[in-house]
């Protein structure tokens, strides 16, 4: 039965498709050709997404101030900002990435073809990857024996959109503000460096850190560095351009304020 239903979803997919076969191509061959290409893009796209990472920008000090789709290093947190965070956390961190574009429907937009699923999910963001297109974090396509991460075609004509899945419209006229809001986020870009300081605890008057550089989510070993400072000499501490004030700290947390970020 499972794989009857697999079969009447491929043909599904290919529908639009079948128009444009040679009359030398079955439909056989053109489900398989579709099936592999929607395979390979599908493997692409899955680890292109994994190089990158999605975060709000509620706690930047760009939430104020940014321009879409502009690279610039998000740095966090925000300068005199009062943060608490405990031994092993990451006291203080700088990307490179864009601001980009989300859409947030209201309710859930969902077609089911011979028992495949495609989705666009209410209150989940799709957001616009760059060089991929808009995308959320979780599969808009699903099966009972697979799931695919799926691009949205979004179109827009005289104030109305479109949302389209894998070649299925799930929604139509549809209406900003009626049926989506829009909303933005951070996208980090792959191979781009990221910047961490991290705080490991104290020892009588010293504290003590880890500073760490990374890419696609990697540490690089050479780039990792710890650094201490006594309290004995004063509440400032800093590494690499970066300088934070001290507020309390024992073993096991740290409360601060970032007075400088990362050059």
């Amino acid at each position: 039965m499972n794989k009857f239903l697999i079969i009447l979803s491929l043909v599904v997919l290919a529908l639009p498709l079948l128009s444009e076969s040679t009359e030398s191509q079955t439909t056989y061959d053109i489900l398989q050709d579709q099936f592999a290409r929607d395979r390979a893009e599908n493997e692409g796209l899955a680890e292109k997404l994994s190089e990158v990472e999605t975060f709000s920008i509620e706690h930047s000090p760009a939430r104020d101030r940014y321009v879409l789709n502009q690279t610039f290093k998000d740095s966090r947190p925000a300068v005199d900002q009062v943060v608490k965070v405990y031994s092993g956390d990451t006291m203080i961190t700088q990307r490179t990435g864009k601001i980009v574009d989300c859409i947030v429907p209201n309710t859930t937009w969902e077609k089911i073809y011979s028992g495949a699923t495609f989705s666009i999910r209410g209150d989940r963001p799709i957001c616009l990857t760059p060089g991929v297109g808009y995308i959320g974090d979780y599969p808009h396509y699903s099966h009972s024996s697979d799931s695919w991460t799926a691009t949205v075609d979004v179109s827009e004509k005289k104030g109305k959109f479109k949302f389209v899945v894998l070649r299925r419209t799930l929604k139509k006229n549809a209406i900003e503000g009626v049926d989506f809001k829009r909303t933005v986020a951070f996208k980090s870009i792959p191979d781009s460096l990221q910047r961490n300081i991290e705080y490991s605890g104290r020892s009588g008057t010293v504290l003590n850190f880890i500073y760490s550089e990374f890419t696609n989510g990697l540490a690089r070993d050479a780039f990792t560095r710890e650094f201490s400072m006594d309290l004995s000499e004063g509440n400032l501490g800093g590494y690499k351009g970066v300088m934070f004030e001290v507020i309390e700290a024992n073993n096991f947390e740290i409360t601060y304020k970032i007075k400088r970020h990362f050059k």
